[in-house]
């Protein structure tokens, strides 16, 4: 009776193991199934094409008119096939699927290796929901993914020869010529096994009573020879690690944030250094029952997740044994009273509320949510635009380098990029446009020195604005909510340009102040807008326009009806919700107001003027210390507002702070010394000066 009892019970915490597993893998997948919103999958899936057709790898680089006598030579060959060939059979919607399945893999070998250990499975989980979800920012359609499951896998088969549970190590040199070809991140996996044999060395020249014996170390220090020579069949050869080192700082260069160093001001970066934080105080606690190959492993692999985000991945790979096997040391050391009773249904609860209040954190972000699904952002991947310039224009075109990789896939090989976010576009972009993008004359002599006859901007485009393709020598021709096609005057488009050419829309803003002081040319504005609403897709931008045109007009609640169809069609459109918070002010809708201007700063945390309309509607309310504390978040963003500095200045003197006022005050002057208000700030100075 007492064998069939203890073999059911064992039978049922199997089954709630599984099922427990099964649910917080099954949550971490579904959550990482999100929409591709970055630009390099696109040239990775182009690479991946070009190999296939030609049957070889490339040598220079095939794609740019810009760098074709460069040598390019891809890295990640292997996996660009790979994605390649999913994109022929399923599409976007295949390769992100392919993806986070790639992703949940990962997870569920490291599941295995620690399930070797004598660990409670809800410590385990729980950590495992915690990392799996807080990691999603690294799950994109990339080789690093491969990267991600290879040193798993090889983190689970040294453990298991260490340990004993297995005696082969022959493959890994071979999945090691795999992995080299599949990304460059082999190279932790050699990392990770020289780590491992010099804390086995250390443990048999110490003498340590769990030392390895020698047939094993040397059986080890043979898989590392093997390992290094296996890194080198790759088609870049030696040159695969000059490059490995230099790619972080030319990434860090171009202001590519996943190569910038880890930092608590940093709110993507803030959640991995507490995890960190907390995994050096259990190591800490539990230092001298831990395996010095742990120590070691988090001691190397700790530094570059320190000084760039990217790494933090395979960090948090190699060290989940040492972080769940400290943990379970150090809750050890706990009162009794406070420990769960394992095997107990209510203790397979945690992982699940572990799991739940990770992804409620998620899902509270408005552009969390909107990143779900299987589909690709076109702020990266402007299809309309692309499609227009195939259709009607003609000549090179000069391209957003974002914008690069979508150029490629969609046109290649009718039509060449300018420049993409591969390695040397990023040097491309260091030793020239960089010198050159805020000086209008010498960006013009770029683009005669290419012969550029079109140009196809970001919408949000700050460096390459309207100041740099100026209407004198450039004609707007299209535009949408995610993307400007301009074309030179007098080139090879000047017959579609004098159809198609838009004269009084402003690709920045759309409505210009100028526009909307002058009746005349507001009317012949409406009319475009109205033609990119009859023609083309439904722009958000367009609707937002129309609803600054209402406004002026005086139809506040036509205004207010555009913003939110503005906001319905693209939900991050952050000057959609901007307006419509200014528009329900001007109401009385005070809630409403505060609701749509946080979320205009949900969408876009950068987005000065949604800080400032957020300040003057507390000012308006009379809480003074919130409206200076938003009004001053703005500044410290754009210290070029002069409304923020006029408000701002009413607020402190309105606090007694006059000095702190007069300040403000002659800085909104100092901007705009023609603003309608010029003269009663002026006097208001006056007065605060006593004169």
């Amino acid at each position: 009776m007492s064998n069939n009892s203890s073999k059911a019970r064992k039978t049922y915490n199997n089954v709630l193991d599984i099922v427990v597993s099964g649910l917080v893998l099954t949550g971490i997948f579904v959550m990482s199934i999100r929409h591709i919103s970055e630009p390099d999958p696109f040239w990775h899936i182009a690479t991946g094409n070009y190999i296939l057709s030609s049957l070889s790898i490339p040598r220079f680089d095939p794609f740019t008119f810009t760098m074709s006598h460069i040598p390019w030579t891809p890295t990640e060959w292997l996996s660009e096939v790979i994605f390649s060939l999913i994109f022929k059979v399923a599409g976007f919607p295949g390769l992100i699927l392919f993806t986070s399945l790639a992703y949940i893999s990962t997870f569920l070998i490291l599941l295995l290796l620690v399930r070797t250990k004598k660990i409670s499975p809800v410590i385990i989980l729980s950590l495992l929901a915690v990392i799996g979800i807080d990691r999603l920012r690294h799950c994109h359609p990339r080789p690093q993914i491969f990267t991600y499951i290879f040193l798993a896998y090889f983190s689970f088969a040294l453990d298991s020869f260490i340990t004993g549970r297995s005696r082969r190590l022959w493959h890994i040199p071979l999945l090691m010529v795999l992995w080299v070809n599949l990304h460059a991140g082999a190279l932790s996996g050699l990392a990770l096994i020289a780590t491992i044999v010099l804390a086995e060395t250390i443990k048999k020249f110490a003498g340590s009573d769990t030392a390895l014996d020698g047939p094993k170390i040397i059986s080890l220090v043979s898989l590392l020879v093997m390992t290094f020579l296996a890194i080198f069949l790759n088609p870049n050869g030696y040159d695969l690690i000059p490059w490995v080192l230099k790619h972080p700082e030319v990434n860090k260069g171009v202001g590519n944030i996943e190569f910038f160093s880890m930092s608590f001001s940093n709110p993507a970066a803030r959640s991995g250094l507490i995890l960190i934080c907390m995994l050096a105080a259990f190591m800490a606690l539990s230092f001298r029952s831990l395996e010095l190959r742990d120590i070691l492993v988090a001691g190397v692999f700790l530094p570059p997740a320190l000084m760039m985000q990217r790494a933090s991945a395979e960090f948090f790979i190699v060290t989940f044994p040492a972080f769940a096997t400290a943990i379970s040391l150090g809750m050890r050391r706990l009162p009794r009273r406070i420990k769960w009773a394992p095997g107990k249904a209510i203790s397979a609860l945690i992982p699940l509320v572990v799991l739940a209040a990770m992804i409620a954190r998620y899902l509270n972000s408005a552009p969390f949510v909107h990143s779900l699904g299987k589909d690709v952002d076109p702020k990266y991947y402007p299809l309309s635009a692309i499609s227009f310039i195939k259709k009607s224009l003609k000549g090179p075109v000069f391209n957003d380098i974002n914008l690069g990789g979508a150029f490629i896939l969609e046109t290649y090989p009718e039509h060449k990029a300018f420049w993409d976010t591969r390695f040397h576009s990023d040097e491309m972009y260091l030793d020239t446009i960089r010198k050159i993008e805020g000086d209008p004359v010498r960006f013009q002599e770029f683009l005669d020195n290419y012969g550029i006859e079109v140009g196809l901007l970001e919408k949000d485009s700050k460096e390459l604005s309207r100041v740099m393709f100026p209407t004198d020598r450039w004609a707007l021709l299209y535009w949408d909510d995610w993307a400007n096609v301009f074309a030179r005057r007098n080139g090879v488009n000047s017959k579609v340009i004098s159809k198609l050419e838009y004269h009084f829309v402003d690709p920045a803003g759309i409505v210009s102040k100028d526009a909307l002081q002058n009746p005349s040319v507001l009317a012949s504005l409406k009319k475009e807008i109205d033609r990119v609403l009859r023609d083309g897709p439904l722009s958000s931008r367009a609707l937002l326009a129309l609803a600054q045109i209402e406004a002026k007009q005086g139809h506040l609640e036509e205004a207010i009806d555009r913003c939110i169809q503005a906001i319905d069609i693209n939900p991050s459109n952050e000057s959609a919700y901007n307006s419509l918070g200014t528009f329900l002010a001007r109401k009385g809708d005070m809630k409403g107001a505060e609701k749509a201007l946080r979320s205009a700063i949900e969408w876009n945390p950068g987005f000065a003027m949604s800080y400032t309309n957020l300040g003057i509607l507390y000012a308006q309310q009379g809480q003074r210390n919130k409206a200076q504390r938003f009004l001053m978040k703005a500044l410290s963003i754009n210290p070029s507002l002069p409304e923020a500095h006029l408000y701002l200045g009413m607020v402190l003197l309105s606090m007694q702070n006059k000095a702190g006022a007069l300040s403000h005050l002659s800085d909104t002057l100092r901007l705009d010394p023609h603003q309608e208000k010029a003269e009663d700030i002026q006097r208001l100075i006056r007065q605060i000066e006593g004169k």
